[in-house]
């Protein structure tokens, strides 16, 4: 074999080695970048399914109709921390009910998996407004009309984000469709003033029994 063929192999070998060598580094890269991106999937799922989540419902009110009471409910695996209120559509003045919502959604609350904080959110009827259900009221306290809440808290796990998010709530919207529990029928015409109390007072215990598995 002659120098120059001995030259020209010892190049190709060469070539070849660094070829191999790239392709060894390339898919060593290319494994990395898998398993940090299967990793960072891992984590996100992790974190989707274990993150708090916390929503607010209407519901109509333990009092009775027309009351309306809010609960703040979180469903997720974890406590959510930290959590604020921000509500767009306070009414020009303030009543009880108003005082004490501001005073709840300003402070900083926990609310622990599984559990719901359940509040006043409005008693009364508008002027006007007639109600097979309950007895007439021109003096209404609490929330009338829409109303947008944003919602922001944080989880368990220091590295999460802040999650916020944005509900727009309105008795108006659902109260002719919202079924309500029955208080049975009404005998009083034929009972005398104790047996109506009782019966008036069983009523309640029944309708209460029903909202309270809202």
């Amino acid at each position: 074999m002659t120098e120059e063929s001995m030259a020209f192999w010892t190049l190709t070998a060469g070539i070849a080695t660094a070829v191999g060598t790239l392709g060894l580094v390339g898919g060593a890269a290319w494994a990395g970048w898998v398993a940090t991106s299967s990793l960072r999937h891992l984590r996100k799922d992790s974190a989707a399914q274990t993150r708090p989540y916390v929503y607010p419902v209407l519901a109509p009110g333990l009092w009775g109709a027309p009351c309306w009471d809010l609960q703040i409910r979180n469903t997720g695996k974890t406590a959510a921390r930290d959590l604020t209120i921000f509500l767009d559509g306070w009414p020009e003045s303030d009543d009880l009910i108003t005082l004490g919502l501001r005073r709840l959604f300003e402070k900083p609350q926990i609310v622990p998996p599984g559990v719901s904080i359940r509040v006043f959110w409005r008693t009364g009827l508008p002027k006007g407004v007639k109600t097979a259900t309950g007895p007439l009221s021109e003096k209404v306290n609490g929330i009338l009309g829409d109303a947008t809440l944003t919602f922001t808290y944080r989880g368990e796990d220091p590295a999460e984000p802040t999650y916020t998010d944005v509900y727009v709530l309105s008795v108006d919207h659902i109260a002719a469709i919202t079924p309500m529990p029955t208080s049975g029928p009404d005998p009083t015409s034929s009972l005398g003033a104790e047996a109506k109390s009782i019966h008036k007072m069983l009523q309640r215990i029944v309708s209460g029994l029903g909202e309270l598995k809202r």
